[in-house]
């Protein structure tokens, strides 16, 4: 990389649950970020209290806010390719992470997310505070189950 502000990121010392690829200045081997649960964590977490796209009642999330994420990867990219473990895939205007507090979502109401619980990450938008986010086209960007994304 002839980036001067690249960086190499340490290595992921559990389980990896996310890998980002594409444009990226910072790495932690092959062009690629992987990260495990204890990395995400010390990036940051937030919490917000809002109901997803498809529930009446609201649960507290915690995760690392988008924005977060990508700023700690070194992301130059415009929009962000969301694939999910059965291969489902959105993309996401990044413009999204800067004006909303999107989180990678990693507990729910206080328990660890897990696949069985469309985990081990997923997106969460703060659809209680914006009525903008209330539309299907927004839904649809509720990946769960993400383990991988593309910066385009």
């Amino acid at each position: 990389m002839d980036d001067a502000s690249a960086r190499m990121l340490p290595e992921p010392k559990g389980k990896v649950i996310l890998t980002i690829s594409g444009k990226l200045s910072h790495h932690n081997g092959k062009g690629e970020v992987r990260l495990d649960r204890e990395m995400l964590q010390q990036i940051g977490m937030h919490e917000l209290n809002t109901r997803s796209y498809a529930s009446t009642k609201s649960s507290i999330w915690r995760g690392v806010l988008m924005r977060d994420l990508l700023a700690y990867v070194g992301a130059k990219g415009t929009e962000i390719e969301a694939i999910a473990l059965d291969n489902y895939r959105m993309t996401i205007p990044r413009d999204d992470f800067d004006k909303y507090d999107v989180i990678l979502a990693m507990e729910n109401d206080g328990k660890q997310l897990s696949v069985r619980t469309r985990g081990p990450t997923r997106l969460i938008y703060p659809y209680d505070q914006y009525e903008e986010l209330r539309t299907h086209d927004s839904g649809m960007r509720l990946v769960w189950q993400l383990s991988r994304m593309v910066v385009r």
